[in-house]
């Protein structure tokens, strides 16, 4: 019975091995039939449930993926690895909630992950949430790992599309927001004044507009 498992092992080995393989060729069908065969038998069970896991989501076959990347949760040590993993996967697939739920779970637990704050910098803006983001960059700007003018650009974009959102429900908001919540050096930012002027006149506020320039001279 010894030998017997010894050999199993050995071809499980073999067949984790294939499948990563296989998954670096592209071949995911192949792919997530060894691998997720191979898994429990493997020299890294968590390791190969997770390269099962990204086989089966290259298939469409995202059920199966969670399934392989909750197995591979299982195993000690790996639940910021999965998670990172897991968030991947899902905004690639465009799974925003699901997204968002995974990538806040592994921010109260692992907080200040430069991964984590990376997969909310692809979140945030696919799912309109520009006031969010700003707070973000606002408070961990080393993590972002940006560096000056990337940082510049971004920050100067995410305020354009806030703008445009605002405006969109009421230029008044816009308005308001300009004054009371946008730092004061922004004001002053020729960048900062054009984008507010576009969404004023973008969403039809004329008049808000007009008094904004007004202001200006």
């Amino acid at each position: 019975r010894g030998w017997f498992g010894q050999r199993k092992t050995r071809k499980a080995q073999k067949n984790s091995l294939l499948g990563m393989l296989a998954l670096l060729e592209g071949n995911t069908k192949q792919a997530q039939k060894l691998l997720s065969k191979s898994a429990d038998r493997s020299e890294s069970p968590a390791l190969t449930y997770i390269a099962a896991a990204r086989a089966s989501h290259k298939n469409g076959e995202y059920n199966k993926r969670d399934d392989y990347l909750q197995l591979a949760n299982e195993h000690p040590g790996c639940k910021l690895a999965v998670g990172l993993v897991w968030a991947e996967l899902q905004l690639d697939a465009k799974q925003y909630e699901n997204a968002l739920a995974t990538i806040s779970e592994l921010d109260q637990r692992f907080p200040k992950n430069r991964q984590i704050l990376q997969h909310y910098l692809t979140l945030y803006p696919a799912i309109n949430e520009w006031g969010k983001l700003i707070s973000l960059l606002n408070t961990q700007r080393k993590l972002t790992g940006l560096n000056d003018q990337e940082f510049a650009e971004l920050e100067l974009y995410a305020h354009q599309q806030l703008f445009k959102k605002l405006a969109s429900e009421s230029g008044q908001l816009l308005n308001d927001y300009w004054y009371k919540d946008v730092a004061r050096w922004m004001r002053k930012e020729l960048s900062y004044q054009q984008a507010v002027l576009e969404a004023f006149i973008a969403n039809g506020n004329g008049k808000l507009a007009q008094e904004f320039l007004l202001d200006k001279l």
